[in-house]
This record gives structure tokens, C-alpha cells and sequence, in this order.
């Protein structure tokens, strides 16, 4: 845009100012601080998918059941579950939300430690990050509430068959959370808070981002300089 021969609008700067944008200190640590937030969560979900959380042994039935993987043999004869076939295939979101989630938010927290300015990309990626690892903490909490509290304390552990010889019992197995399945129930009890706290700052950085482009665009740049 000129007005003669003489630029109203330095369109370059615009550019160059339009790829950053300029935070406070407070903004800086609240970035860190749910950056280092999702990296935990995350972090803490895909270990415990990839472990065993729940465990029977002796007797009737034996193995371990996880999120993304389980093992149980009926009298020793290795079986398939139908329900927690499904419960794996679901749980392979887990994993890839919680990568993504990590990817996304990582950016905004290394230009947070860096300094004042922080590349619009990663504060866009930010908030796809938050919102990602909101839902990916909620589809968590379903999966472990499924597994845990109706999967693991469903599985009949013991067995009684009526013969025409009489009653046919086999020995009841032992059946318990692993160290991960009891830190799967911590995470689980505190993730819908999280996921809330997440999704509720994703929508706040949205809006910050938003209200920095009308701001800014409302200044005027003349010669490329903030008049």
C-alpha cells in the first residue's frame, strides 16, 4: 500500500513481525510450565501402555492384561478376548496422541526458554498440541476404567464343573495390579482434571494469538517503524 511514492506500509516488516510474536515473562513460564506438563502426561501415558498392568497367577488362569497388549492362558491354553482385542486396537490412539502431543507443544517451550520471542508457528502448534493432549488424557481415563475396574475384575479367576463323577474345581488364581497398573489408577484419577485444565488453556492461547493479530494490525507501520 503507498499513498504517492511514499510506502504507508513497510509489508516486509509486516511479514517479519507477522512470523513472531513478543511475550511477557509470565507468559513465557506459563508456556513452559504446561509444555513441561503435557511432555509428563504424555510421557507417563505411553509407558504405561506399553506395560503390563494387570497380572493372574497359578491356578485357573494366568498371564497379564495391558492397554496395548495382553496374554492370557485358560488352563494353559493361550485365548483370545474379544473385549480387550478391542481395547488394544483403541489403545494404539493413546500412543499416537501422546507423540503428537509431545511434538507440538515441545517448539513453544524451547523459544519460551530462549527468550521473548516465539515463532507464530509454534504457538499455533501449541494449542493443536493442548487439545490433543486433553483428549488423548480422556480417551486414557476411559480406556483404564474399562481394563481396570471391569476387564481385570471380571475374568473369572476360578472355575467349577459339574461332572456326572461330581464337582469339578479347578484352583483359583492370584490376581493383582503390577507397579504400573497402580500408577495407571494415579494418573487416570487426576486426568480428567488435566484434560479440562488442557483444553480450557488451548482455547486461551487461541484467543491470545488472536487478539496479538488485531492489535497489531491496528498499529501503524510506517517506513517499518512502530509510530
Amino acid at each position: 500500500m503507498t499513498r504517492g511514492d511514499e510506502p504507508l506500509v513497510d509489508t516486509g516488516f509486516l511479514a517479519r513481525v507477522l512470523r513472531y510474536y513478543w511475550i511477557s515473562t509470565r507468559q513465557r513460564l506459563v508456556l513452559i510450565l504446561l509444555g513441561v506438563l503435557v511432555s509428563f502426561l504424555s510421557s507417563s501415558v505411553i509407558i504405561v501402555s506399553l506395560l503390563p498392568l494387570y497380572y493372574y497367577r497359578g491356578g485357573y488362569i494366568q498371564g497379564y492384561i495391558g492397554l496395548t497388549s495382553y496374554r492370557i492362558a485358560i488352563l494353559e491354553r493361550y485365548s483370545r478376548i474379544a473385549v480387550l482385542d478391542s481395547i488394544v486396537h483403541l489403545s494404539l490412539m493413546l500412543l499416537v496422541g501422546s507423540f503428537l502431543s509431545i511434538a507440538l507443544t515441545v517448539p513453544s517451550m524451547y523459544y519460551s526458554v530462549r527468550g521473548r520471542r516465539v515463532a507464530r508457528i509454534a504457538l499455533e502448534a501449541a494449542v493443536v498440541g493442548y487439545i490433543v493432549a486433553g483428549l488423548t488424557l480422556a480417551l486414557f481415563l476411559s480406556s483404564i476404567r474399562v481394563l481396570l475396574a471391569e476387564v481385570a475384575l471380571g475374568l473369572p479367576v476360578s472355575l467349577v464343573e459339574a461332572t456326572r463323577f461330581g464337582q469339578l474345581v479347578f484352583h483359583a488364581s492370584r490376581g493383582g495390579y503390577t507397579s504400573a497398573g497402580l500408577y495407571a489408577l494415579e494418573v487416570a484419577r487426576y486426568s480428567l482434571h488435566f484434560s479440562i485444565l488442557l483444553v480450557v488453556a488451548a482455547g486461551f492461547l487461541h484467543l491470545y494469538i488472536q487478539r496479538y493479530y488485531e492489535d497489531l494490525l491496528d498499529m501503524p507501520l510506517i517506513d517499518g517503524n512502530f509510530s
